[in-house]
């Protein structure tokens, strides 16, 4: 009943404001997720990945894992951190049965207590991060080593035998694919078994079966010792410790992360915090003691080869302490910590005392409880460092709009968005990550680079605009920082004051666009039809409409000048992928002098009635020549055998050719 308790304890710490703490994703995360996208969805499977953020080698294992979560689960950040959160209850329940087997039942409920209100087994289950992984990995291995060897004053049933022996294979085999670490478990079982021998211990009965294990274990590493053999960088000796600095500082710093200062990184931790609490760490020394003075016992033993083994990784690495390295560690921490109360409890011999020491366990979990609250949704949840390593602002306007785009038609404002959905939908741009993290993806949200564009839905109807950068504003044209001045800024909890426009545009942009039908007249331009003046709205192919052109600049230049071109669009139905729209100022109408082509939105994103309004700046070379020039618009789609213009139609629907004059300018010397 009690291990219920702290396993529902555990299960709330790890699932409580699960979607926004952390508020977004690390770059580690979002290198997984680009592995994720852009191999394992695309059917490249492979035993090792790199990244465009990381040179170095990542086993497969776990972005193939996160890859088939979600495809379970979905996409966002709440599906995104599931497989951790499993993990880590998973260790939490092959812990307490470790501990339960190899020093009792008070041992194994302490040190699922001890695990349930650790921060660092907390933060681990609540990150996309291989290390989430690695206690379970190692949990589960000892656990099967205590079931298969007679450690415990028991003797298993042959007829489970094979099927533990078995297990360790494949752990111990599938552990190459996901971490390097796995190379000190292989060692943790040669060891186990050569002190069995060496104890004379009765290895007979199960020679066959550790044969059977180590057969398994080749059969599963084949794949990887061949690649390990063409690419020894990928050999996990090489990577199993870090690029550490000096030897005893190194390690002096992680002993004392422990229990004094903690890892520095707000990513992995309340900066500074420690491991555990120092009457934890007083019972943890005291349960290697025991372990150290019964080291000929097995079960005993069990624990000091896996500490030896795995104590040097996690103490021995770059930025020491550093609490994702421990995580190996943890399971192996947590027994001796459950170790060294059973051995005080059982050594106490007065009643008295006894009950003393047992009514203290819940003072000291309910300590810890208390503790980790705190640091985790107060000190943790609000720390600067933190908030810029899981970049805070995506992460928080992913979850806002999670809650408001159902209802408030949104515009995800980004500076370095494409035309098409493939390249405005990745992990490189803000908006994309956005998207990435939301757990609701039929929101309908258009995306546009607001530096040039906007985007108005429905014809203006009551929006948002979303700035995925800070100081988006003062990067964009001053047309447009005109229309966003019009809005109401919006300020959720968490969020800056210039991350979110409310507007309700449909007054001012139906006058706008009224005044075009009589102000911004076009002309049509084709081969076989009389050159004709006519004036917006102009229907175009694929669902596009030219609503006029706002002249802001005065008609007059000199060479060298940038002219800007205004102009809007409207959204008749749906648009294809990579539309784009081309300007060009011409000397008579066929000759181009000065072109540019801009694709400022994601067009598949748009919706009916939607209107588009772009700026488009043209540098006006030194070299041109004095004289009239015309302003030229259309648009074009991309395909991949070339792009193809759409053809423009007059008001009976007849094609017209396949661009707009809008209107002359003049280039004159000083």
């Amino acid at each position: 009943m009690l291990a219920v308790v702290l396993l529902l304890v555990a299960a709330w710490l790890r699932l409580w404001q699960l979607a926004t703490l952390p508020p977004g994703f690390s770059q580690p995360e979002y290198a997984t997720l680009s592995i994720v996208d852009d191999s394992i969805r695309a059917g490249r499977i492979s035993l090792f990945y790199t990244t465009g953020s990381e040179a170095a080698l990542r086993e497969g294992l776990h972005p193939t894992l996160s890859a088939l979560v979600g495809l379970f689960a979905g996409d966002g950040m709440l599906s995104h951190r599931l497989l951790s959160v499993w993990a880590g209850m998973i260790t939490l329940a092959l812990t307490y049965s470790l501990g339960v087997r190899l020093m009792g039942p008070l041992a194994g409920l302490c040190a699922l207590g001890l695990l349930a209100v650790l921060m660092s087994a907390i933060v681990l289950s609540r990150t996309l991060t291989v290390h989430a992984l690695l206690p379970m990995l190692v949990a589960a291995t000892l656990l099967m080593l205590a079931r298969g060897f007679p450690v415990y004053r028991r003797q298993r049933d042959e007829n489970t035998s094979t099927l533990t022996f078995a297990t360790v294979g494949v752990l111990l085999g599938l552990g190459f694919y996901l971490h390097p670490i796995a190379l000190m478990l292989v060692l943790i079982f040669a060891a186990f078994v050569l002190y069995l021998a060496l104890s004379a211990r009765p290895l007979l009965p199960r020679l066959s079966y550790i044969g059977f294990t180590c057969l398994m274990l080749l059969i599963i590493t084949m794949p990887y010792m061949v690649y390990s053999i063409n690419r020894p960088e990928a050999a996990p000796g090489l990577r199993v410790i870090g690029d550490y600095g000096g030897f005893f500082s190194t390690l002096a710093a992680g002993l004392g992360g422990l229990f004094f200062q903690g890892d520095l990184n707000a990513a992995h931790n309340l900066p500074g915090r420690p491991l555990m609490d120092l009457i934890s760490g007083l019972l943890l020394l005291i349960g290697l003691l025991v372990c150290l003075r019964h080291w000929r016992q097995p079960r005993f033993a069990l624990l000091l080869l896996t500490l030896a083994a795995l104590a040097l990784p996690a103490l021995l690495t770059t930025g020491s302490p550093d609490f994702f390295a421990f995580a190996p560690l943890l399971p192996a921490l947590a027994v001796l910590f459950g170790t060294g109360v059973a051995s005080l409890v059982e050594s106490a011999r007065r009643r008295p005392v006894r009950w003393l020491l047992l009514a203290g366990l819940p003072a000291l979990l309910a300590f810890n409880l208390v503790w980790v609250s705190r640091d985790l949704f107060g000190h943790w949840a609000d720390d600067a460092a933190m908030h810029t390593a899981y970049q805070a602002r995506e992460g928080r306007l992913a979850h806002y709009l999670d809650t408001t785009a159902g209802h408030i038609p949104s515009v995800l404002c980004d500076p370095v968005l494409a035309a098409d959905a493939a390249a405005a939908d990745n992990l490189l741009t803000a908006a994309g990550r956005i998207l990435r993290l939301m757990n609701r993806k039929d929101a309908g949200i258009r995306l546009v680079d607001c530096r040039n564009a906007l985007v108005f839905v429905e014809g203006g109807a009551p929006q948002q605009w979303i700035l995925t950068e800070p100081g988006l504003l003062s990067r964009m044209n001053p047309y447009i920082r005109g229309w966003i001045g019009r809005g109401q800024p919006v300020q959720p909890a968490g969020l800056p004051p210039d991350a979110i426009i409310q507007i309700d545009a449909q007054r001012p942009l139906a006058d706008n666009v009224g005044r075009f039908s009589t102000t911004a007249p076009a002309r049509f331009i084709s081969a076989d039809v009389p050159e004709e003046t006519t004036l917006p709205p102009v229907r175009l192919g694929e669902n596009l409409t030219w609503l006029g052109y706002d002249p802001v600049d005065t008609n007059r230049y000199r060479p060298g000048d940038v002219m800007t071109i205004v102009t809007y669009w409207r959204v008749d139905g749906p648009l294809p992928d990579g539309l784009l729209f081309f300007f060009h100022i011409l000397s008579d109408p066929v000759t181009v002098v000065r072109q540019r082509d801009t694709g400022p939105v994601q067009t598949a994103s748009l919706r009916d009635r939607d209107v588009l309004v772009q700026t488009t700046a043209i540098d006006l070379a030194g070299t041109m020549l004095p004289g009239e020039y015309t302003v030229s618009a259309g648009a074009y789609r991309q395909q991949p055998d070339g792009s193809q213009r759409l053809p423009v139609f007059d008001t009976a629907g007849q094609p017209r050719g396949n661009r707009l004059l809008l209107y002359p300018i003049l280039v004159a010397l000083p």
